[in-house]
């Protein structure tokens, strides 16, 4: 989804919860990253 979210997914820790915070976030602030 975003350039942030596939860097945490590289390292391959947390990325279900990272995943969930980062889109909420992503959502409501970055919504024109998206």
């Amino acid at each position: 989804l975003s350039k942030r979210l596939i860097k945490f997914t590289s390292i391959g820790d947390g990325i279900g919860t990272y995943d969930i915070f980062q889109y909420q976030i992503t959502n409501s602030t970055d919504t024109q990253d998206y």
